[in-house]
């Protein structure tokens, strides 16, 4: 059902359901009533207008009294009612407030689930609906606003620009009927627990890490709104296949309901090169929960999670111009142990933080990490050319570091990092060192984290590996890691190196490493009506790939993970026959099968191909267009090897499609992530714009633009034409022709230095944030 926005009058706007009796008035303050046109436009504004306290006040009225007659019944331009299906937020600008609506919307997936009706608290979860956003409009609140002198004018009208840049940038998604931050299996423990989280409003159980519009509906949720009016809505890729079909154990054939959805992150959302890393608080940049879901007709239910992130260390590499920007990781090696172990505790909360009561009834902990120990400094180790190879075997999968399975590695060419070193205890085990003594991991968790780092072994990106892996070794081997976090798996596969000369084959080696860890984590599996619907299988732990950019490599090989579990699911439910081991005629055991290979797997599977076409196709369609989802969001361009993904091969078709791609990326990230960063800060409320600072599009000391380029572009010919015109005894077209050669070789020599090495001058040429520092 559509709700309306009505300005009723200068000062008082009103939203309102047709279908309910009370309406929410919007009305101004005195705040709002301060005039703009005294505060000084120099770099310093005094004056404030209202930025501590909203200028408006919302209330809840009768129908009758807020809307009557004379106002509800006019459709002219003084009380025009604007339809929407629900609000984004209120954004307080210089001028006034303006709300967000989602004025049209489409369902791309709706779904009522076979289940039983427990309590009617619980039937909100027997839906599955995700609407897209199609429209948002930006209108002000009030029709009356402030009076702006001219500086502040064209400041208000960039503030706009940027908010229509980030919302026509994202495909944003909603449901009226269930929470779409929460992933199946959480929505079951929901069900079946029915407890407290199931009874709360929807908009206090979403999952904030995909509640997009949280900080902008905060206004309608402090006014005692948020049951009614506060709907989450998150920035996502959801697609569903209908009727796939695949063979049975039996003649007859099982359909099924193939759900792809990606969940993407708003902590450390932004741009490719202006958010890498983690923060302090734990929060990686470009984070996406992926989660394929199986819906059968007998009303059972499988789905399986996946996690991406950026390396989870606290670095940067800031734009220069240079095509691969130079790495710079946080020299304190305390606070990168600190950023890492908020992190991990982060995906253990999140994952692993769950236990099953006696009558098998799954319930999320109420553990809440407050007071931890302080994860010991580990030694990183420097840029520094090795003379040995002694650390040469941690880029292949012998390096993998597993929670019982310390490596032993020499230290003897490592030396410590600058900043604080904490030294362990005596009964601590040393980072990286292998101990008789070492501690148990922390009860309680549920499962492990198994991470998967497909970054090169050479040049910045392994400095940036072995820090990550160091990382992971003070976590691992020393009791303060051990006792509150849970197993810990490490992987570091080198993707390019391995898969070098389309050698795809040797994907299997790193899917044979990950059997294991994905048999003994699962997946979610909710019986059907012939299991009265009971929880037979629940997720636990997650596997969390990265890459560098968490784009091209990293979707290769969630999709290799994805089919490997998509198999195993069908299996699972007898659909797909297993094929005899041997002569004995017992079927195969994927958890204890022999190595895969791309000729015969288990079960006689190829890892890069199902096997079953129709199945095949709609897999490897769905993967593709969630590769270039992502990527178009993170980098500004469609993802690389996605022929690949879609087709299982390297064509020269999609060789040259990536060349564009990497060109347009080039050119995107260079000159146009500054103003994405910004749209995406202004939109999430990570910067409120106020006038009594200066402005920050002010032009930044000694920046260069493109304007300034062509100028010295232009004087620079004008010179080299009147020296070679001075000393050279030539005919004027002549002496033009070898001015504009000179000119031009030295714009391309130096073109080409700045694509290879960046410069100080690169730097002052590219695109920056205005609104927050890049971090």
């Amino acid at each position: 059902m559509l709700r309306h926005f009505v300005q009723r009058d200068a000062n008082v706007a009103v939203l309102e359901h047709p279908k309910w009796d009370h309406c929410v008035v919007i009305e101004c303050t005195s705040a709002f009533s301060k005039s703009a046109t005294e505060i000084p436009s120099g770099p310093v504004r005094q004056e404030s207008l209202g930025a501590a306290a909203r200028s408006y006040h919302i209330r809840v009225e009768e129908r009758a009294k807020a809307l009557p007659p004379r106002i509800s019944k006019v459709r002219h331009a003084e009380a025009e009612k604007v339809a929407f299906q629900a609000v984004f937020g209120i954004y307080e600008l210089l001028s006034g407030p303006y709300i967000a609506l989602i004025r049209t919307a489409d369902t791309v997936f709706s779904r009522q689930l076979s289940l039983p009706p427990l309590a009617p608290a619980g039937a909100e979860e027997q839906t599955v609906e995700f609407r897209r956003a199609t429209r948002i409009a930006i209108l002000p609140l009030f029709r009356a606003g402030r009076d702006l002198p001219p500086s502040l004018k064209a400041d208000e009208n960039r503030y706009l620009d940027l908010l229509y840049s980030a919302f026509s940038s994202h495909v944003f998604y909603f449901s009226y009927k269930h929470d779409v931050t929460a992933s199946f299996q959480r929505r079951a423990f929901r069900y079946a627990g029915q407890g407290r989280h199931v009874k709360a409003q929807r908009w206090r159980r979403a999952d904030n890490r995909f509640f997009w519009n949280r900080k902008a509906i905060q206004p309608l949720i402090d006014a005692g709104l948020g049951d009614q009016w506060v709907v989450p809505v998150m920035s996502a890729h959801i697609e569903g296949v209908d009727g796939l079909r695949v063979p049975g154990s039996g003649a007859e054939e099982h359909r099924f309901t193939y759900l792809f959805i990606s969940r993407r992150s708003k902590c450390r959302a932004g741009t490719r090169f202006c958010r890498r890393g983690v923060d302090a608080k734990g929060n990686a940049a470009n984070e996406v929960e992926t989660e394929q879901v199986l819906l059968h007709q007998d009303g059972s239910i499988q789905s399986f999670v996946q996690l991406r992130g950026s390396i989870p260390l606290l670095w940067r590499s800031p734009v220069n111009l240079k095509y691969a920007p130079k790495v710079e990781i946080e020299k304190d090696g305390s606070a990168n142990a600190g950023a890492f172990k908020e992190h991990m505790i982060k995906l253990a909360e999140t994952y692993c933080g769950f236990h099953l009561t006696a009558s098998g009834v799954p319930i999320y902990s109420d553990r809440v990490v407050k007071s931890l120990p302080t994860l010991p400094t580990p030694i990183i180790h420097a840029p520094v050319i090795r003379a040995s190879n002694s650390r040469s075997h941690r880029g292949s999968l012998k390096g993998v570091h597993a929670a019982n399975t310390p490596p032993a590695r020499s230290r003897k060419n490592s030396i410590p990092r600058m900043g604080t070193h904490t030294p362990p205890n005596e009964a601590e085990v040393q980072p990286g060192r292998p101990s008789e003594q070492a501690p148990p991991p922390a009860e309680g968790w549920q499962g492990k984290i198994v991470m998967v780092n497909l970054i090169d072994h050479k040049g910045v990106q392994q400095r940036l590996g072995e820090a990550f892996s160091d990382l992971v070794d003070a976590a691992v081997h020393s009791l303060a890691g051990r006792a509150v976090l849970p197993p810990l798996r490490y992987i570091w596969f080198d993707f390019h190196k391995e898969c070098s000369h389309m050698q795809w084959s040797r994907l299997s080696n790193l899917l044979e490493k990950l059997v294991e860890d994905v048999a003994g984590g699962g997946w979610f599996h909710q019986g059907g009506e012939a299991c009265k619907f009971s929880i037979l299988r629940v997720q636990k732990g997650i596997v969390r790939t990265n890459c560098m950019d968490n784009l091209d490599r990293t979707n290769v090989v969630q999709s290799l993970i994805a089919r490997h579990v998509l198999l195993q699911c069908l299996e699972e439910r007898d659909s797909i026959g297993r094929q005899p081991s041997g002569g004995n005629g017992h079927t195969a055991d994927h958890r204890h099968a022999a190595p895969y290979t791309t000729k015969a797997g288990v079960g006689g599977k190829n890892v890069l191909d199902s096997g079953i076409p129709v199945l095949e196709k709609a897999f490897k369609a769905i993967w593709g267009n969630n590769a270039d989802a992502m990527s178009l969001l993170y980098a500004g361009s469609e993802a690389l090897k996605t022929d690949f993904t879609r087709t299982g091969k390297r064509t020269m078709a999609g060789r040259c499609k990536d060349l564009r791609n990497s060109i347009w990326r080039y050119y995107v990230n260079n000159f146009g992530d500054g103003l994405r960063q910004d749209a995406i800060d202004l939109m999430l409320l990570n910067f409120s714009p106020r006038a009594d600072r200066a402005s920050p599009f002010m032009p930044k000391p000694k920046q260069e633009t493109m304007s300034t380029v062509l100028t010295k572009i232009y004087v620079l010919f004008v010179v080299v034409f009147a020296l070679c015109l001075v000393a050279m005894d030539e005919k004027l077209d002549d002496v033009l022709c070898l001015s504009l050669q000179a000119v031009m070789v030295l714009v391309v020599s130096t073109a080409v230095h700045l694509f290879r090495n960046g410069s100080r001058l690169g730097k002052r040429m590219v695109c920056h944030p205005c609104l927050l520092q890049e971090t």
